[in-house]
């Protein structure tokens, strides 16, 4: 999400990983709230970053230059 995937169809084709896997990963950054859920009338929901979640975005450069 940090790179703008949001629907969980992007989120599928970046990650390389199964529905099932997606969808309870997705359900779980939800329940501890890392992301929300933004569904608008009909369309497909998006997922985005919660104030937390964003927070996360300096731990994530440090593990990523560790790495």
């Amino acid at each position: 999400m940090y790179r703008g995937d949001r629907r969980f169809g992007e989120l599928l084709r970046r990650l390389g990983i199964s529905r099932a896997v997606l969808s309870d990963r997705l359900s779980k950054l939800e329940s501890a709230g890392v992301i929300v859920r933004l569904a608008d009338g009909g369309t497909h929901p998006e997922y985005r970053l919660s104030e937390s979640g964003l927070d996360l975005w300096s731990l994530y450069l440090a593990m990523w230059q560790w790495q």
